[in-house]
């Protein structure tokens, strides 16, 4: 029986034998959920959706959904936004903190309440300012984005 390879490369970071990656999903991979999956052999978990504007305005609620503590595996944090500012201040709080492997932009969310701030899977429909997102984060972000 041939072995069907199960690795997986992101940016520089190959992650080896990988059996599943939980999707980083609103309201349910807080720390409790990622730390289960870890337990079950994930060797990467995403944090909940995170608000880029609020993460700029240093907002308490949003910050503890960065909270790590425990994990022993890489974490990749997902932001969610459509103003290029807000984008990329989130990227340079994010990068200051150094605890995070990398950095997903939310671009997929149908959720009402995200799109109609057209962000989430709104921002598919401007594609030059989802590029301009991308760009500028990049040039922020050391790790993989």
């Amino acid at each position: 029986m041939k072995k069907i390879n199960n690795n997986l490369k992101i940016g520089y970071k190959l992650y080896e034998d990988v059996i599943a990656i939980p999707a980083p999903m609103a309201g349910y991979t807080d720390l409790p959920f990622r730390t289960i999956c870890e337990e079950f052999g994930a060797k990467l978990t995403f944090t909940e959706m995170v608000n880029a504007k609020a993460l700029c305005y240093e907002d308490e609620k949003t910050f503890s959904m960065l909270n790590v503590k425990g994990q022993k595996y890489d974490i990749a944090v997902q932001i969610f936004g459509s103003e290029v500012e807000y984008m990329t201040g989130a990227v340079k709080i994010i990068n200051q903190l150094g605890i995070f492997s990398h950095i997903d932009i939310n671009m997929g969310c149908p959720a009402p309440k995200i799109v109609k701030n057209g962000d989430g899977s709104a921002l598919m429909k401007t594609p030059e300012l989802a590029a301009e997102i991308v760009k500028n984060d990049k040039k922020k972000y050391q790790n993989c984005l």
